[in-house]
Order: structure tokens, then sequence, then C-alpha cells
């Protein structure tokens, strides 16, 4: 890779090659296909529609003040709740290791249902086509993480250093979210 240069600045220098899978646990294993105990600390599903979290709007209020709320509150409060339900669940099932701390690695496929207008396409291509339509990937994330927090699962949705999601549509499959927290490298 050849160095390019920055407005008025010098050329960057080559970077190295990213790493295979941010998740890459050694051997080619992918978060996908590694499911050794050691390596997951926890793996849940979500059935559902994924809703995002961030999306505000303000107005003005009766006195002349500013008010800012979620502009999808009820929606994203059902979605959140669940995820903290399912998230509980496992703080439950496992007394003692609970909440996380230090570094964690979370991994998060978002399935929605695929559009009548793509169906053919997606069982062409096995059943899935990526999700390019709103809502932001980060902005899910968003919801997750902080339902991970409230749950008791996590001590604070800061500690994911490392994030891998995706956004998919799915032809008469469940929809949701598939999360799986682990340690990173």
């Amino acid at each position: 890779m050849s160095g390019h240069p920055v407005a008025g600045g010098a050329p960057l220098k080559d970077l190295p090659a990213p790493p295979a899978s941010l998740f890459d646990v050694g051997g080619g294993r992918s978060p996908t296909t590694d499911t050794t105990p050691s390596t997951v600390l926890a793996r849940f599903q979500v059935l559902g529609t994924p809703r995002p979290q961030g999306s505000k709007r303000s107005f003005v209020a009766a006195g002349g003040q500013v008010r800012t709320v979620e502009s999808n509150a009820t929606s994203h409060a059902r979605w959140r709740n669940a995820v903290a339900d399912k998230a509980y669940e496992i703080t439950q099932a496992e007394p003692g290791g609970f909440p996380l701390d230090g570094p964690l690695a979370i991994e998060a496929t978002f399935r929605f249902p695929c559009a009548t207008t793509r169906r053919k396409r997606a069982v062409n291509l096995g059943g899935t086509l990526p999700y390019i339509s709103a809502p932001d990937l980060d902005k899910l994330l968003r919801a997750v993480l902080d339902a991970l927090e409230q749950s008791g699962l996590v001590t604070n949705d800061a500690r994911f250093t490392t994030v891998f999601a995706t956004k998919l549509e799915v032809v008469d499959a469940w929809t949701g979210a598939d999360i799986t927290i682990r340690r990173p490298l």
C-alpha cells in the first residue's frame, strides 16, 4: 500500500494488515464457530424486532422550556427490556460470576424480516441478505449495551473494547438478536 498525501501534510505510512478476525482466538476460529466454554462468557438470543436507541427529538413545552425525548420510546423500551430480561436470566442461572468486569468483546447479529421485494434473492442466497436500511447499527448496539448494564450482566457498558456487529434480513426464520460476550484478545 503506497502513501497517500493528506491535505497539506505528509503521506500516510503503510499500515500492517488487520487481523483475520477481531475475535480470532488462535487456529483461525471465528466468533460464530468457536464456542469453547472458556472463551464464551455469555451467549443468548433475544426474539423480537431490534429497535435503536439514541434518536431524540426536541420541542418547546408550555412555559418556553425545551424538552428532549426518545422519538421511539415505547418500542425502544420493549426491545431494551427484552434484551435486559434475557441477560438477567443468565446472571441468575450462574450466581457469583456476574457482573462481568474488565475488558469485554461483543458479537451481535441483528436479524430483521426480509422485505418481500428481496425475498426471492434472499432465498437464492441461502435465506439471508445484508440489511442495509435503517436503523443504524451503532444505535442498535447502544440499546443492547445499555440493556446489558441495566440487567447486571456487565458492570459498565464502557468495558466493551471490541465490537463485531452485523445486520441481516432473514427469510422464514426468527428475528431478533444473537449476542455473544467474550474476553478480547
